[in-house]
Order: structure tokens, then sequence, then C-alpha cells
């Protein structure tokens, strides 16, 4: 597998990184085909990979865009967490389906529990971009902001939107980025609006729970 930045969007010290995958080989950026890079997939052969790096730049710089999970924790600590599996996002309109459609070949299916259900849940997957997206679909900035404060964990309760950070404010932004640098994760205590959730959210948390700790995290109940 060739790959120059392994869909960072930070300049990382390799030196400084260890990894299970002994295939992985780094090169100049200018071998990976144009911000493209070469993956192995078994049973097939060889895929080419659109990298990353512009479609984070969309999705990082787009206000009507709430970013969540694994792809935020690589913002905040991209040493301690240097690549991200999916990536987690809010949108206030189905324009940006569109965008993500037309400009990074996305395709979306809509995966919500009911057809009456709220917020609307959309999975996306690219035949360029090479990550899935978990795609929610909601009203208002209010709301995207509620369903990121009502996680089970402190390291996910963060946002970030064209350019920002947004920490819950019952954790606090120091607790949350200690949580996060430090892959040292504790249970909110207390009572969590569920409103926005859907009624499948205790399966989603258990194997939210199971992805953390294949990560390495250490959950604190």
């Amino acid at each position: 597998m060739l790959r120059e930045n392994l869909n960072s969007i930070h300049p990382l010290d390799f030196g400084n990184l260890t990894f299970g995958h002994s295939g992985i080989v780094f090169v100049a950026k200018a071998l990976c085909l144009s911000s493209r890079y070469l993956s192995t997939v078994d049973c097939i052969g060889h895929d080419i990979v659109q990298d990353t790096e512009r479609l984070a730049h969309y999705l990082m710089n787009e206000p009507r865009l709430y970013l969540f999970g694994g792809f935020v924790k690589h913002l905040l600590a991209p040493r301690v967490h240097p690549e991200f599996s999916d990536i987690d996002l809010i949108s206030l309109t189905t324009d940006t389906m569109r965008i993500l459609e037309d400009q990074f070949a996305y395709t979306f299916k809509d995966v919500s529990p009911s057809a009456t259900s709220y917020p609307r849940y959309y999975l996306g997957k690219s035949t360029l971009a090479g990550k899935v997206i978990q795609f929610i679909l909601m009203r208002s900035a209010a709301d995207a902001m509620k369903f990121i404060a009502s996680a089970q964990y402190d390291a996910d309760r963060v946002g970030y939107s064209a350019g920002r950070f947004e920490f819950n404010e019952t954790v606090g932004e120091q607790a949350i980025r200690n949580a996060i640098s430090t892959k040292q994760v504790n249970l909110v205590s207390g009572t969590r609006d569920l409103s926005l959730f859907s009624i499948n959210r205790p399966l989603v948390e258990q194997r939210h729970k199971l992805k953390l700790l294949r990560k390495g995290f250490t959950i604190n109940a």
C-alpha cells in the first residue's frame, strides 16, 4: 500500500509513528498519482483511491456541516489519532449531499429507522474519496449540537464546523481535549437528552464502545 499522508490534513513526523501493517511504504506525494494512493484490496488486487485532503477541506469549511467522531479526534490530536476510519457528519441541508455526489462521487442510501423518523440517516460511499460518510440530516444547528452534546462519553462531546471546534459546556473543553489526547474516556454521568437518537441507539453505543476498545482507549465508567 503506497501512502503519502495517511489521509491526514496535518503534516506528520513518520518517525514517531508505528504501524501494524507491514505493507505500508511511504513515498513522495508526487508519486501518489496526483493526490491518489494505491490500495491493496484483499481478493481483488489494487485500487486507486483519491486522497482525502480535498474532501476534508470542503467538509471543514462548509458552515452547514457539523463534523464529529473520529475525524474530529484526528483534528484535535493528529499524533495520537493519525487515521480515521469513516466520517461522521450532520448536515442542515440536502444541498451538501448533492455537492458530495457531484464533486466527490458519493452515492447515498437512506438508512433511517422508518419513513417518518427524524433525524434522517444516510450512508454515503464513494468510488473516489475512499471514506464512508455517516450522514445525518437535521433541521437546525441547535439540534446538531444537542445530538453531539448527548454522547455517552466525554471524548465524543465535541463537534467541528466552519473552522472552529464546538465543545460541550457541561463536560468542558479541557476535559474533552484530555480524554482525546490520552485515550482515557469517561462515561458522562447524569441524564442525557436522547430525543434525537434512533431507537437503535443502545446497539449503536455498544458497537461504539467496542470500537474504542479496539483502538486502544481506556473507558472509565
